[in-house]
């Protein structure tokens, strides 16, 4: 669920393998669960790593900027 708000609002398609494996996660539920709570701890994990990728990502591009000088009248 986290994953397709995670997806539709902040339109991160990195998500998209967090929303797999928990749908993976909830049709095994009831037949197996040890692979359920496996697969719902990989989702919860890729998720993280769909917001921290992208946040880091920019914290990077910002400081390369930074040092670069950053909009200065040579830049944007």
């Amino acid at each position: 669920m986290c994953g397709l708000i995670a997806l539709v609002a902040c339109c991160n398609l990195l998500a998209i393998p967090a929303i797999v494996t928990s749908a993976m996660a909830i049709g095994r539920a009831n037949s197996d669960a040890a692979s359920a709570r496996k697969l719902t701890i990989w989702s919860w994990g890729i998720l993280v790593l769909a917001f921290l990728l992208p946040i880091t990502a920019l914290a990077v591009l910002l400081g390369v900027d930074a040092t670069n000088g950053g909009l200065d009248d040579h830049g944007l």
